[in-house]
């Protein structure tokens, strides 16, 4: 990462918070070490997380910032020898 940096710029400011993702990384690995609480984490995280898929997420994009409206899909009929 350092090169990359040095040698191409810090276009998306990735080192002005390298500091804090180091020390988030720490907490993680600490976390992670208690496997049970860390399935717990895991699990209670992925509870909370509420209606997700990409699809809708996309959708509403579409809708509310892009101000644009799908296309239809025309699909061929399967043929017999694809069944």
């Amino acid at each position: 990462m350092i090169t990359a940096v040095r040698d191409h710029g810090d276009f998306y400011l990735v080192s002005d918070d390298f500091q804090s993702y180091l020390e988030t990384h720490e907490v993680i690995d600490e976390a992670y070490r208690d496997q049970e609480e860390w399935i717990t984490k895991c699990i209670t995280s992925v509870s909370r997380m509420g209606f997700f898929t990409s699809d809708r997420c996309i959708n509403e994009y579409a809708e509310g910032i892009w101000n644009i409206e799908p296309l239809p899909v025309e699909t061929a009929e399967p043929k017999k020898a694809d069944l």
